[in-house]
């Protein structure tokens, strides 16, 4: 696609089609999640759960039926999403990780946000508990927690860009090491996610520069 077309699409110069295709539609749920993520600040460390939901509802609110939107795959329900991690959890699982998510944003206060958010991020990811928008989800919760623990707090990193930095092979290399369990397969996660947080940033102050100069609007 276009990234002119991207640019006005995101900014509202250009109206979404009405008919979107698979890439479009993408697109779109990455755009509305992206910015709910500026709404659920605060909701991210007082009612996890709730964030979850409306930040999925931007994601696939568009791709799923009413009665998917917003909650937990349940038993029966698989998410084809990531399928180089192998097959989804079932619900137990689902039920059992999203829970300890929620802990973790209600409980851990003192932990480092890079390490907060990567763990969120990894397990919405390799879990994936709706039936469709967990990468969105996963990486618009994470662009959350940093904002919200003032280590990005105007949002200004491209986090997103440094996940893709090194490929869709790096990415989902690190996802699958997070998701053996083992201590160097988290670190590996982990180190992989800070880095995408430095390039995220670089990114950011390399737009923010160019609006200044006027080479972007």
């Amino acid at each position: 696609m276009d990234l002119d077309l991207v640019r006005d699409l995101m900014r509202g110069a250009t109206a979404w089609p009405q008919s979107p295709d698979p890439l479009e539609a993408t697109l779109q749920g990455a755009v509305r999640a992206t910015a709910e993520t500026e709404h659920i600040r605060a909701m991210v460390v007082t009612a996890p759960s709730q964030a979850l939901a409306r930040v999925h509802a931007a994601a696939a609110g568009h791709l799923l039926p009413e009665s998917q939107v917003g909650r937990p795959r349940q038993d029966g329900e698989i998410s084809r999403e990531f399928s180089d991690l192998g097959p989804s959890p079932d619900e137990a699982v689902v039920r059992q990780r999203l829970s300890g998510v929620v802990e973790l944003l209600l409980c851990d206060k003192d932990s480092p946000a890079v390490v907060v958010a990567a763990l969120v991020h990894a397990e919405i990811a390799t879990v994936r508990p709706f039936v469709r928008g967990n990468g969105l989800v996963a990486r618009a919760m994470e662009r959350a927690i940093i904002q919200v623990s003032g280590l990005d707090p105007t949002g200004v990193a491209v986090v997103e860009l440094g996940h893709g930095a090194g490929g869709g092979a790096a990415y989902l290399g690190a996802l699958a090491a997070y998701g053996t369990g083992s201590p160097q397969g988290v670190a590996l996660w982990i180190r992989h996610c800070a880095g995408a947080i430095v390039a995220g940033a670089g990114e950011g102050g390399r737009i923010a520069d160019a609006v200044l100069a006027g080479r972007l609007t």
